[in-house]
């Protein structure tokens, strides 16, 4: 009797053992399924421009719109939505850094032949990075942003150029990732 005793004891250990375990084991997988969904702001947090202005490749021309124009509230929607991706695309094109890149080094922005959006300030603005100024040994005033604009449907690397005040040229820069294709489409036909 004794041994039949131990034996469903062992049993009754080995159930609940298997309970914890399993638990454990879909707790582990709720996370991940939870966690490769979670959507990322990738946004470099620039406050919002007195001027829009577009620079197209394809295109000589500049086209500028200021808050009253009603496509300046789309391009920013469209603009800050183009930094929301998902943590599970940004894994699968190995992406695995979530931070903004810095770096110090001259651009010309002036014979740059690629797509821009620009951010123009009427008023000095300083350089901010997570909410506190940059620290540099170059200036670290600016009046626009030149934000790099791709024509694709994943994520990839943008940088925005801080222009310098005196010249049409970039000693900062700011990197990020964005998915920019619906950005894009809608400037194209404006």
């Amino acid at each position: 009797m004794e041994e039949k005793v131990k034996k469903s004891k062992k049993a009754i250990y080995m159930k609940i053992a298997s309970l914890v375990i399993a638990i454990v084991l879909i707790s582990i997988c709720l996370f991940v399924v939870l966690n490769s969904n979670k959507t990322m702001d990738m946004n470099f947090g620039f406050k919002n421009p007195d001027i829009i202005r577009i620079h197209l490749s394809n295109n000589s021309s500049v086209i500028s719109f200021e808050k009253t124009d009603k496509e300046y509230q789309k391009i920013i929607d469209l603009y800050n939505k183009s930094f929301s991706i998902k943590q599970s695309e940004l894994k699968s094109q190995g992406i695995n850094s979530f931070d903004i890149t810095t770096r110090e080094d001259y651009k010309s922005l002036s014979s740059s032949s690629d797509s821009f959006v620009e951010f123009f300030y009427k008023d000095e603005q300083t350089i901010m990075l997570n909410g506190k100024e940059y620290q540099t040994n170059k200036t670290n005033k600016y009046f626009s942003i030149y934000i790099e604009l791709k024509n694709s449907s994943e994520a990839t690397q943008t940088t925005a150029y801080f222009k310098n005040l005196s010249s049409n040229s970039s000693n900062i820069s700011f990197s990020s990732y964005a998915v920019q294709n619906e950005l894009y489409s809608y400037l194209e036909k404006l």
